[in-house]
């Protein structure tokens, strides 16, 4: 039945963070909020809400969106476990280990891994947390503490570079809002959708407090709360036998590390290409079009396959390992991921009821819709966008809900006629950037985001641990983020005011940094 969206819709979510935080239990949680859900979008009919709710768990899972996904991070987690078992990791790591002597440099490491690998924040966790997880164990760095520099980079990076796997996203959704050069019936702001997404990157101002925070915790060595009391009882463990990291290098293991990450580099923009239609493949689109239209989860899981293929081939001609060996592997890289698959499966179901079934963030979005001031705007679609992620466990959803209800808020408190003129177009790009920060930051503080989970997994961290000390961590950035827009937002006559930008991003990191200085010295240890 259709839900009229109201405050009730938001009971979901609000009732699965209560439950976490009291039993800390991230499947038990989930559970309550599906079939509180299911109960509300029934008119509060019991079997029925209970039926509803195994129903959405059952078509979450069988839906190809969640199947690819699943392929993916099986496909990718075979990859790690071959090149583990290999000795290509370890290989690399004894490489590694001459630069990496402490547990800063591990942390450093993590950090240039991450830009690295900032094509995509899945490849980006999983490949950087398989790298890094022997010298945290060596160093006795806590796993959440991991788990936080992964996802602190991972989706701000990928959310702010124009050669990404959400980039063509973001470019189709601000076409769709009505933003195009290209007259048309959905055209209300004539612009460049891909230079208007360029142009509204130094306007991510989340994603660029929460990156800067990861540089100057790690060179600072701040430590608080929960994280702190979690870095104390990693440093009270013993380490591991130091033979684990100083596997003697060969060739053929650095290749069994390398081969695999050749081929990710080579094939999925080939990927991403084919699938967009590109010319370069016969097809019709250039290659924004391509990038636009591709299908980057199928392009993902394709490039996965070859690489596991093609590392798969090698060690069999080296002999490494045997075909047996191999579905041995495999076999047990999908079972690990199991408990991650009930989780996600879990978190995607929840989100789905919130979002489509009770229009949570429909609810949200409106909830304060009217005339507000111009120059509030984008901090108010920041705010929204961060709880609406936060509440959903979709950044990808947020950013295709809040942008065109931006673009017409935007249009609305323009004094110009449809399709207004880019020059008459007053913060267009701080509201994107809004939109972008907040689905960023909005996933950073709740348990239901597939990156958060992801960033757990890879880094071996307790999941609702990791969101706890993340959550704490990434306060400041939120502050420093909304005073930065609104500064960003105060009457110009420039459509891009450089003056204000660099005004903004002084204030919005200055006040981000010295609010962690001072929870650093505050040092207070919270009881977990």
């Amino acid at each position: 039945m259709e839900v009229m969206p109201s405050w009730i819709t938001l009971l979901p979510p609000v009732i699965t963070l209560i439950i976490a935080g009291l039993s800390k239990n991230v499947s038990l949680s989930l559970l309550v909020g599906i079939f509180t859900g299911g109960f509300i979008a029934t008119n509060f009919e019991i079997s029925s809400g209970i039926v509803f709710g195994i129903k959405k768990i059952g078509a979450t899972f069988i839906e190809p969106t969640t199947l690819t996904l699943f392929a993916f991070l099986a496909l990718l987690s075979l990859v790690i476990e071959l090149m583990g078992k290999s000795g290509g990791v370890a290989a690399y790591v004894s490489l590694l280990q001459k630069k990496i002597k402490n547990a800063r440099n591990a942390e450093i490491a993590v950090i240039l891994f991450s830009f690295l690998f900032c094509i995509d924040d899945y490849i980006n966790n999983m490949l950087t947390g398989a790298i890094i997880r022997p010298f945290s164990e060596r160093f006795l760095i806590a796993r959440e503490k991991i788990a936080f520099l992964l996802n602190s980079l991972s989706s701000p990076l990928v959310a702010i570079i124009p050669a990404s796997t959400w980039a063509a996203m973001i470019i189709t959704r601000i076409e769709d809002a009505g933003v195009s050069d290209i007259p048309s019936n959905n055209q209300i702001i004539d612009a460049d959708p891909f230079f208007t997404y360029v142009k509204s990157i130094p306007f991510s101002f989340y994603s660029i407090c929460i990156i800067a925070s990861v540089f100057f915790i790690v060179y600072r060595r701040i430590s608080y709360g929960a994280m702190a009391h979690l870095e104390e009882q990693a440093k009270r463990q013993t380490p591991p036998i130091e033979e684990t990291i100083t596997r003697k290098t060969s060739e053929e293991s650095i290749a069994s590390f390398l081969i695999p990450l050749t081929c990710f580099l080579l094939f999925l923009p080939i990927f991403l290409l084919y699938l967009g239609n590109s010319q370069l493949f016969g097809g019709q689109n250039g290659l924004l079009e391509a990038l636009q239209h591709t299908n980057v989860m199928a392009s993902l899981c394709f490039t996965s396959i070859i690489s596991s293929v093609i590392l798969g081939v090698f060690l069999l001609y080296k002999k490494k390992t045997t075909i047996k060996g191999l579905f041995q592997v495999s076999f047990a890289s999908i079972w690990g991921m199991r408990n991650s698959f009930k989780t996600l499966t879990l978190a995607f179901a929840l989100g789905s009821i919130i979002s489509k079934d009770l229009h949570a963030g429909t609810y949200i979005a409106t909830a304060i819709s009217g005339n507000i001031p111009l120059f509030l705007l984008p901090v108010i679609v920041f705010g929204l966008s961060t709880i609406t992620t936060a509440s959903t466990g979709s950044s990808w959803g947020t950013i295709a809900l809040m942008m065109p209800l931006a673009i017409q808020a935007i249009a609305s408190l323009s004094t110009s006629s449809i399709p207004i003129a880019l020059a008459s177009t007053p913060l267009l790009y701080q509201t994107i950037g809004a939109i972008l920060s907040g689905s960023v930051a909005g996933a950073h503080i709740s348990p239901l985001t597939e990156a958060t989970i992801i960033s757990s997994l890879s880094a071996g961290a307790n999941h609702l641990l990791h969101v706890k000390t993340q959550t704490l961590y990434a306060i400041p950035s939120i502050i420093g983020a909304s005073i930065a827009f609104i500064i960003a937002s105060a009457p110009t006559n420039s459509a891009y005011p450089v003056n204000l930008l660099l005004l903004a991003l002084l204030a919005g990191l200055s006040i981000t940094l010295l609010m962690l200085t001072w929870q650093n010295k505050k040092a207070k240890k919270w009881t977990i």
